[in-house]
């Protein structure tokens, strides 16, 4: 299974369809996590059908921020959605169903309290491999960011939310900022809020 999750930041133009439909195709993508559309929900049936996806699923009033698509070799259903994430199940041909949790944290530190209390929630009751991917809005050590000041608290919450839970960071390749603020000299600030989190199983 190839999964492509993007924080897209509006995908209204052809301009931006064209480079995820490139994208798919280029790394045989079969489920695709698509953070914050800025598009109507009632726009994805069009927006899947143009990327051929036959099937997906929104948070409907609850989660405007994610939109799932899936292609047929795989099989998804919905377990939980929460304000700042969808929780699914996922089975492919090949292996046995896991949980994934797609996340796309509030600016809000309350708020993303909430989200590490519902995510704490579900690590209770989860028994099979689990990831979840997406923008979590903070940063788990110092050096994840440059420029600004480390809001130390922020940090904390994050960290004990990933250890009480016995998650692990999956890693990466590329950039390790995913976040700029676009501001010039020594105003420019670069974090990494985009990441994935596995438990031991998976």
């Amino acid at each position: 299974m190839s999964c492509l999750i993007w924080n897209a930041h509006g995908v209204s133009s052809q301009s931006k369809v064209n480079h995820i439909k490139t994208l798919v195709f280029q790394q045989r993508v079969n489920l695709l996590v698509i953070l914050e559309p800025k598009l109507p929900t009632a726009r994805l049936h069009n927006f899947a059908w143009k990327l051929g996806f036959p099937s997906y699923l929104h948070g409907e009033d609850k989660n405007q921020y994610i939109w799932i698509l899936w292609k047929t070799e795989i099989d998804v259903q919905c377990l939980n959605i929460f304000e700042q994430a969808i929780t699914v199940s996922i089975t492919t041909l090949s292996k046995p169903p896991f949980t994934a949790s797609f996340v796309y944290a509030s600016c809000s530190q309350r708020s993303r309290k909430d989200l590490w209390a519902h995510l704490s929630a579900m690590n209770e009751v989860i028994s099979d491999p689990w990831f979840m991917g997406g923008d979590f809005n903070a940063t788990l050590d110092v050096s994840e960011k440059k420029g600004g000041l480390n809001d130390v608290t922020r940090l904390h919450d994050f960290q004990n939310f990933v250890i009480q839970s016995g998650l692990l960071d999956a890693g990466f390749i590329g950039n390790p900022f995913t976040w700029s603020n676009n501001q010039h000299g020594t105003n420019r600030v670069w974090s990494q809020l985009d990441r994935v989190l596995v438990n031991s199983t998976f």
